[in-house]
């Protein structure tokens, strides 16, 4: 599971959804976060993107 503080899961779902064919993201509005599954090492790229660009943006 990985928290976003401001982004709309929904989005980012899509968004990293077209970059990473190979997992699975679904988004979950409750808390904020995208459920992110598949193959490890595909799983932490996509953790990776949404950390660096979270962190690129200063948030």
């Amino acid at each position: 599971m990985v928290p976003l503080s401001y982004a709309d899961p929904y989005e980012t779902a899509s968004a990293v959804q077209g970059q990473f064919s190979s997992v699975r993201v679904v988004p979950v509005r409750g808390n904020n976060s995208l459920v992110v599954n598949g193959p490890p090492d595909q799983v932490e790229a996509v953790v990776d993107a949404i950390n660096n660009e979270v962190s690129s943006i200063g948030v």
